[in-house]
């Protein structure tokens, strides 16, 4: 039986809590930040560093996780793209979809310096393909666009009628 399927109890809800209290005050560093953190040794007892390193071990397999997942995305992103000629998969397409808009969301929130899952190399990967951050097209080059298609069916059709 796993972890997350057993029955638990309210004090061993309790027990939980409060090692998880300890372990958010006696975190080592900050990883993201790559900030000390100031703690005692003495004041942390070997079963609260078990459920620490344990509260760890699973956080980094919960990553490892994510980043498989992230790079099975990718590769069906590049396929798309092989298929399509562009990354811009509509969020109909079932996963891949929605995991392009949100790795268009997570950018943004980097870009207003907010927290965000997104890394350098990801941005660097999705920009070797031509992934592109924003779907929208100023006024500017929309008229510009739209007005070579206007040139373009005159040059065929000898008119403008359209």
């Amino acid at each position: 039986m796993s972890p997350s399927s057993r029955p638990v109890s309210k004090a061993a809800a309790k027990r939980v809590t409060r090692s998880q209290s300890k372990c958010r005050s006696i975190l080592i560093s900050d990883k993201r930040l790559g900030q000390e953190a100031a703690y005692s040794e003495e004041s942390v007892d070997s079963e609260s560093m078990e459920e620490c390193n344990w509260r760890d071990n699973y956080n980094s397999r919960k990553h490892n996780s994510e980043a498989q997942q992230w790079i099975a995305r990718f590769q069906e992103l590049k396929s798309y793209k092989a298929e399509h000629g562009h990354c811009n998969v509509p969020r109909s397409v079932e996963k891949l979809g929605r995991w392009v808009d949100t790795q268009r969301q997570r950018y943004r929130l980097l870009q207003e310096g907010k927290q965000s899952s997104m890394t350098d190399e990801r941005i660097q990967k999705l920009e070797s393909i031509g992934f592109q951050w924003s779907l929208r097209v100023s006024n500017k080059d929309l008229w510009e666009s739209m007005f070579h298609e206007l040139k373009s069916y005159q040059a065929k059709h000898g008119h403008c009628n359209v």
